[in-house]
């Protein structure tokens, strides 16, 4: 799958598995609320920056996320 859609699919069931509603994760993580969710769908090219606040807000490492993302890519998940 395209890039975005993967990490937007991936961002989404962390928040879900850390139990955060968009607007808990937007306020943690200082995206705007819309905007997170246009990530969500894969809609929007990420900056890293922004990938590094969301990544800090669900507490993951940012190289966590990273190795998760290329596992599911060579598993095809």
């Amino acid at each position: 799958a395209h890039l975005p859609i993967r990490i937007g699919s991936l961002i989404r069931r962390l928040r879900l598995k850390a139990e955060l509603s968009h607007e808990q994760l937007s306020n943690r993580s200082n995206v705007h609320r819309t905007y997170f969710t246009s990530i969500e769908n894969g809609v929007v090219d990420i900056s890293a920056f922004k990938l590094i606040c969301i990544c800090n807000a669900l507490k993951i490492d940012p190289s966590k996320f990273f190795e998760i993302l290329e596992t599911e890519e060579k598993t095809g998940e």
